[in-house]
């Protein structure tokens, strides 16, 4: 259902990008169509998750979970930031369908598939220092564009991904990292589906920045090697954690 309503919507935005007027700032729809962009590209990976999952693939159930949680993000800016157009109870479907689907996985997840996961030396010092290095840049990049925005008093338009971060992602992937140096199966779970998320969304931002042009705009080389540093490092990382789960013997990842 995630897959199909997030579908739909995703692809009208492409074709249709006006549909956020007046409720988005025109500077930011260069953003709006990537993240379309992407979310299309994540629904149709929900849909081959679930064709290899039938066929045994474990790991693509961390795929999956990935998945979800970047259309989890990504509508919830929508939601949040009151895009009333003719998809927002979508929106509202979209964050709440991929919120209980999660709870439905962790209620039945196996972290016994993970009981090998030594053997295969999985990199968990150097992906636990990139996760805090992750946090740690994006508190203090927007935590100065906060502390700007209160001092000048002017909205920047992006409070509900300020929100959303400092208060759940960034906290997320502290967490996930000392899980990590601890060795515990949870942190061998959450790392590669926290990748997958933070490349996705580093993506489609970078992606946005790109399509700048095209909508008048300037583009911003910070921004652009920023989010180009989160989507190459986080997939490379989540890459090579897939390539390690390969080898693990066969067990399922989630319980009947």
């Amino acid at each position: 259902m995630t897959a199909v309503i997030a579908g739909i919507v995703s692809f009208v935005g492409i074709i249709n990008n006006q549909i956020y007027l007046p409720f988005t700032p025109e500077k930011l729809l260069p953003g709006a169509m990537s993240q379309d962009i992407i979310s299309l590209i994540a629904s149709l990976g929900l849909f081959a998750c679930l064709m290899t999952i039938k066929r045994g693939a474990n790991r693509a159930w961390l795929i999956w979970l990935g998945l979800t949680a970047y259309l989890f993000y990504a509508y919830a800016l929508y939601a949040l930031d009151a895009i009333y157009n003719n998809f927002f109870l979508c929106y509202i479907a979209i964050v709440g369908l991929t919120i209980y689907t999660t709870i439905l996985f962790f209620a039945n997840v196996n972290l016994d598939f993970f009981q090998r996961i030594e053997e295969r030396q999985i990199p968990r010092k150097i992906i636990g220092i990139y996760l805090l290095f992750l946090a740690a840049l994006f508190y203090i990049v927007w935590l100065s564009q906060i502390f700007s925005t209160i001092r000048s008093g002017v909205s920047s338009g992006i409070n509900t991904v300020w929100v959303l971060d400092l208060a759940f992602f960034l906290p997320l992937l502290a967490i996930a990292a000392v899980l990590l140096f601890r060795r515990k199966p949870l942190g061998d779970l959450l790392a590669p589906v926290v990748l997958i998320k933070a490349g996705t969304l580093g993506f489609s931002v970078f992606l946005g920045e790109l399509l700048k042009p095209y909508f008048g705009q300037i583009l911003d080389p910070f921004m652009i090697g920023l989010f180009a540093i989160l989507s190459l490092g986080s997939l490379t990382f989540a890459g090579i954690t897939f390539s390690r789960f390969g080898q693990l013997k066969p067990q399922n990842l989630v319980t009947d």
